[in-house]
């Protein structure tokens, strides 16, 4: 497998409460703080992966410098 995308860029602030409570009920890298949008598009990548797959993503730099990106951090 091979994926490649770009994930919509919506900081918390700009995604609806509706969809938070809903991105944190199934997404671990959303269930605390205050995650990016593209957290669970990248969570689901991973988890639809076989064993060799690979995916490539353009991302914003703040996942690899926020506290709240920690939880997304350690699944990459």
């Amino acid at each position: 497998d091979f994926i490649i995308g770009n994930p919509p860029y919506l900081n918390y602030s700009e995604i609806d409460e509706s969809v938070r409570l809903n991105l944190k009920e199934k997404f671990e890298t959303c269930k605390s703080g205050k995650f990016d949008y593209c957290y669970a598009f990248i969570e689901k990548s991973i988890s639809e992966l076989n064993e060799n797959g690979k995916f490539s993503y353009l991302v914003p730099g703040s996942i690899f410098k926020t506290v709240f990106g920690k939880n997304l951090r350690e699944k990459i």
